[in-house]
């Protein structure tokens, strides 16, 4: 695992006063988590975090800063979780620890909450405009998404909702099947086979096809190799 982060500089006791900014690369032989031991049709667990969420200002940057997310995880695992949700004093759903909380409403409405809320994920961010470009290019496909809406929703919608969605860049979109231990959605025939419904799959393989290189694309740079390893024989 390649681990690329960018720093003010090495810091000291006076927190401001840095030498400039440093580029740091870790390169390790262990493997944190595989996007491959993922099981998307189970889904994921989630709870609702005791723990505080991270002041709006904070969520739109990211940096190592993350002992608030650090330690939810670690209490949503002795609960028998697999994620976290922050939610703010009015019962509305902000983000996980390291991903964006979406859902679709029983009216298909795709639902995500907007950035000053919690994280500012660009998966989610990628997955509201697909939704809408792919729904424009195929009318008559039967994804049950007829709008996306950027708003807030409380813990008790999201209980309501069909389906719910973690997104980061990493994993892409998992669906969450229980919320402090009840099932997300009315579905019987989906909890009778202990699955997520279809649509957390449908949007995380639009947003893997999205991703893949198109020559000739706006959206995707080819890097040449030497440029994240330093050979100047391949900067050709």
């Amino acid at each position: 695992m390649l681990t690329f982060w960018l720093s003010r500089g090495r810091g000291t006791f006076g927190l401001v006063d840095t030498e400039g900014p440093t580029l740091y690369a870790l390169l390790s032989s262990e493997i944190a988590y595989s996007v491959d031991k993922v099981d998307r049709d189970a889904g994921l667990r989630a709870t609702v975090s005791p723990v505080d969420p991270q002041a709006p200002y904070f969520t739109l940057m990211k940096s190592v800063s993350c002992i608030n997310q650090a330690v939810a995880k670690l209490e949503a695992m002795t609960r028998g979780a697999d994620l976290a949700i922050f939610v703010d004093d009015a019962g509305n759903v902000l983000t996980g620890p390291d991903c964006s909380i979406g859902m679709l409403t029983q009216d298909n409405v795709l639902v995500i909450p907007p950035d000053d809320g919690g994280l500012a994920g660009m998966a989610a961010k990628n997955v509201a405009e697909l939704c809408m470009q792919y729904k424009a290019l195929e009318p008559d496909d039967n994804l049950p998404i007829e709008r996306v809406e950027r708003r807030m929703f409380t813990v008790d919608e999201l209980k309501r909702a069909q389906e719910a969605f973690a997104m980061n860049t990493f994993l892409g979109v998992v669906g969450i099947s229980h919320l402090d231990s009840e099932w997300i959605g009315v579905d019987e025939e989906y909890q009778e086979l202990e699955q997520c419904g279809p649509v957390s799959l449908a949007l995380n393989e639009m947003l893997h096809v999205d991703r893949n290189y198109k020559k000739g694309s706006a959206k995707h740079t080819e890097v040449p190799y030497g440029y994240m390893t330093g050979m100047v024989s391949q900067l050709v």
